[in-house]
């Protein structure tokens, strides 16, 4: 198991974006994790982080394709307001 330090190491190797991207999908998995609940004996599941799940799911590139998108749909167009 990879622990916190080794973790937070690993995810401090990607751009900002990347690791805000990182932040946003822990606070979903967690906010899921709790609306779950847990399982019939009273326990919480023992599922594997889903950080975990993005780790070398996409290239560099499509990475960067993604956060100019992201980025260009952030932006604002005075005129249509």
């Amino acid at each position: 198991m990879v622990s916190t330090n080794e973790l937070i190491a690993l995810i401090n190797k990607f751009s900002l974006a990347e690791r805000l991207k990182i932040v946003e999908e822990v606070l979903r998995g967690i906010r899921e994790n709790n609306t779950a609940g847990s399982d019939e004996e009273g326990k919480s599941t023992n599922e594997p982080p889903r950080i975990l799940e993005l780790a070398g799911v996409i290239t560099d590139e499509e990475a960067s394709a993604y956060e100019e998108a992201v980025e260009e749909s952030r932006k604002i167009d005075k005129d249509e307001w």
